[in-house]
Formats: C-alpha cells, structure tokens, sequence
C-alpha cells in the first residue's frame, strides 16, 4: 500500500467540529452519539455507585447487520462476540473504577463463557432487569456491565484508476455500554459512534490466530474507539462512592 500524505479534514459531528486524519489511505474518525430521549437524565435519575467495586462484563449483543454475504458471516463469528466483550471489559477496567471478577470457579467460569457466547449469537431483545438481577446472584457481582453494537451504512465501491481497480468499503457503527447495579437493580447506558474507510470488501474484522485483533484495520480501531467513548460518557454519568 502506497503512503498516501494529505492534510487535515474537518468534520461537523455531534454539534462539535472535529478532525479527520488521513493516513495510509484509510479515515478513521469516532464521536460521542447524540443524546436521545432515553439518555437524558438529570443527576437524581443517574446512578451511584462504589469505587473498585467487582464487575462482570456479560456479552455485547450485535444490531441488525446489512445482507452482504461476507460482512454477516464476519459478524456471525462468535469470536467477535468475544472479542467485543473483552475491549469493554479492557475500557471499565482502564478507568480504574471497577475491579473485574475473576471467575475462578470453573463452573462460574462456564456459566460466563456461555452467557457472553450466546448474547452475541442468538437474535434476542436486551437483557431484561430480572435476568440482570438473576445473572448477578448466579455470579456474585455487584455490578455488571453489557452493550450491544449496531452496525449500518455498509458501502462497498471498486475504483478504476486507469488499468488498476482499488475495492474499497465503508462502515459506520454504533455502539451502546451499560452498567447495571444489583442494588438498587437499576441500569444506565451511553453510546459512542464511530466510522471508517478501508481498502478491501469482505471480512469486517481481522484476527490474530483465535482472537480478534481492532489494531489490524481501519474498522477495527473506530470499533475500539467507539467503545472507549461509550465507555467515558458511561463513567462521567455515574456517581462514585469511596
């Protein structure tokens, strides 16, 4: 790939003016989502909670997906799935906040693996409060923390440059993290959105080995970066108690 230099571009997002770099052919930009109706809430109706309490991430789940062969079986992958899971799991631990629950039992342990596994796998609704509720007895978390990703705007081009043709995709997503309190058994959520533009149409996602891999592509970090966004307007909703 030809090092492509260019300048700066702006972007009007969010009510904000931000900057676009451009590097190596590819654009990667992430902003806060826009406030909806549901994400306006004044400070009695946030949440309160304590500083390094146990944690426990269980699941992302997958929005509607566009109907192109290659980018729903990427989706389907329930390695993304996982993956997904770990970068919120790696962004509320980076805060300092929480202190993550290491399942040691093997049980336990099992019990997450199949919780996480099928969240990002089955068509289903959101979790409702009774099964976060039943979720955090069975694991003996205070806290627990869960999303969901909606992916839109899948748009796939060949560019004929003289003899040469350049495939090119763009992606833009939506991803939404919340944090539910066994006590007083309440949630609240916050979304980041990001975008990007890569050459090459099929796989979304790169992986390393079993593990997916958001430093591979373009796509891959405005996921990581949405993520940490969702998370930090997360974060600055919340009240924390010593």
């Amino acid at each position: 790939m030809k090092l492509v230099q260019q300048g700066l571009r702006y972007l009007h997002c969010g009510g904000q003016w931000i900057t676009l770099t451009v590097l190596l052919g590819m654009v990667l930009v992430a902003c806060p989502g826009p406030q909806t109706q549901s994400d306006v809430r004044s400070p009695e109706a946030g949440l309160t909670v304590r500083s390094g309490e146990s944690l426990a991430v269980i699941g992302v789940q997958r929005g509607d997906t566009p109907p192109r062969s290659g980018e729903t079986d990427s989706m389907q992958d329930r390695r993304v799935g996982f993956g997904l899971n770990s970068l919120l799991a790696e962004s509320l631990f980076d805060t300092g906040r929480f202190h993550l629950v290491e399942e040691k039992d093997v049980r336990q342990r099992a019990l997450l693996t199949d919780i996480v596994k099928t969240y990002w796998i089955e068509a289903r609704g959101p979790y409702t409060p009774e099964q976060l509720q039943r979720v955090a007895q069975q694991l003996g978390a205070p806290l627990l923390a869960y999303g969901s990703v909606v992916y839109g705007g899948f748009s796939g081009q060949r560019l004929m440059l003289g003899p040469f043709s350049r495939a090119e995709q763009t992606l833009r997503l939506q991803v939404t993290a919340c944090l539910y309190a066994a006590s007083p058994r309440s949630s609240l959520c916050r979304q980041g959105r990001g975008e990007a533009r890569q050459e090459g149409v099929g796989m979304v996602y790169e992986f390393s080995g079993d593990r997916l891999d958001f430093a591979q592509n373009a796509i891959g970090r405005a996921t990581k970066e949405a993520v940490v966004l969702a998370v930090r307007e997360l974060v600055a909703s919340l009240t924390f108690l010593p």
